[in-house]
């Protein structure tokens, strides 16, 4: 399986183990949902994960114990409408494939958006921050 679509539902909840399975995934979109806690590990050893869509789940948390998520092989994140946990939950100096970022819709300072180091992706062409609610 390479595309896994489970955006526009009512998914509130995703257990890990679901993506056990699933070691080939290039394309995960779980966008649009209500989902309230999410554990990380689904994304460790995702080597060859190359979109994540995570957007518009603005309840999200994390289970506890989890560590921030590298992903070294992404080339497009949406992470929009989401939470500043998310944000800080991922390792974005990890992301040097990264292609197109988008942070829009999300409430952010600008301590947030200077911690991103835009400048260490030299592949990244595409950032949307549309609708940021900088404080």
């Amino acid at each position: 399986l390479y595309t896994l679509k489970l955006d526009n539902n009512i998914l509130s909840y995703l257990d890990s183990s679901l993506f056990e399975s699933f070691e080939n995934l290039k394309d995960l979109d779980i966008s649009n949902n209500l989902l309230r806690e999410i554990d990380l590990t689904i994304f460790f050893n995702r080597n060859q994960l190359r979109y994540l869509y995570l957007g518009k789940n603005p309840y999200i948390k994390f289970k506890k114990n989890s560590t921030k998520i590298r992903l070294e092989s992404i080339f497009t994140l949406d992470i929009s409408s989401t939470s500043k946990k998310l944000i800080s939950s991922i390792d974005l100096n990890s992301s040097r494939k990264l292609i197109n970022l988008d942070l829009s819709f999300n409430e952010l300072n600008m301590n947030d958006l200077n911690s991103i180091p835009f400048n260490n992706y030299p592949t990244l062409r595409n950032i949307n921050i549309n609708g940021i609610k900088i404080d």
